[in-house]
């Protein structure tokens, strides 16, 4: 019985867990001329207050401050938070003879160029043209960079985010999208909550029986 309750408590607090989706893109399949930073993966990740985007490539790159620097990356982040392609603009990656694959409306963006001193970006909504920094982070060693976003500035959506990126050294030569989104999370279900009391519940009971 105690291992049952213990069983049942673990349960419960995995349930209100989200797990993490990673978007994964061909290696070597850039475009253009100059220094290609080829994008491998892209992954959407949340916890209670922020939602995560992080891309990981498969060479080297500068860090944006590095003006001088011709493998200094930039680009775009784009995210579609209604799933509705018709608000929004469409995304960078059409406009530049790579489409997506499925229907994209552009709602929010962050151009990884227009870092400031403080390691923020501006993170525009292209519906209202408001407009927030947010932190952006570059790993420079682990070849990554992540976008730090608070749940607020995306309104706190209900239904699955999706992601596109478009990146590049002098010009933009790799893109993907994330067509499997992220699911935000919700405050967990009646039954969540019961699975977590009555586990605490018996396993409490099963100690201080112990303790007798």
């Amino acid at each position: 019985m105690k291992r049952f309750a213990f069983l049942l408590l673990v349960g419960g607090v995995l349930g209100m867990s989200s797990a993490a989706k990673a978007g994964f893109d061909p290696l070597g399949d850039t475009f253009g001329s100059g220094y290609k930073i080829d994008l491998i993966q892209y992954s959407l990740t949340e916890d209670d207050t922020n939602y995560y985007a992080t891309i990981v490539t498969a060479n080297a790159f500068a860090s944006p401050l590095d003006l001088a620097d011709p493998q200094r990356i930039g680009g775009l982040f784009e995210f579609d938070t209604d799933n509705n392609p018709d608000t929004g603009y469409s995304p960078h990656q059409n406009t530049i003879g790579h489409p997506l694959a499925e229907r994209f409306g552009s709602d929010f963006m962050a151009a990884i160029f227009g870092i400031t001193a403080d390691d923020t970006v501006t993170l525009f909504d292209t519906r209202d043209f408001s407009s927030i920094q947010v932190k952006i982070a570059f790993d420079l060693a682990l070849h990554s960079v992540t976008l730090t976003i608070p749940k607020a500035a995306f309104g706190n959506p209900t239904t699955d985010i999706y992601g596109a990126v478009a990146i590049g050294a002098t010009s933009i030569n790799d893109a993907m999208e994330h067509r499997e989104g992220v699911t935000p999370r919700s405050v967990p279900e009646p039954s969540s909550f019961g699975l977590i009391v009555l586990g605490l519940g018996g396993a409490t009971f099963f100690c201080r029986r112990k303790k007798r």
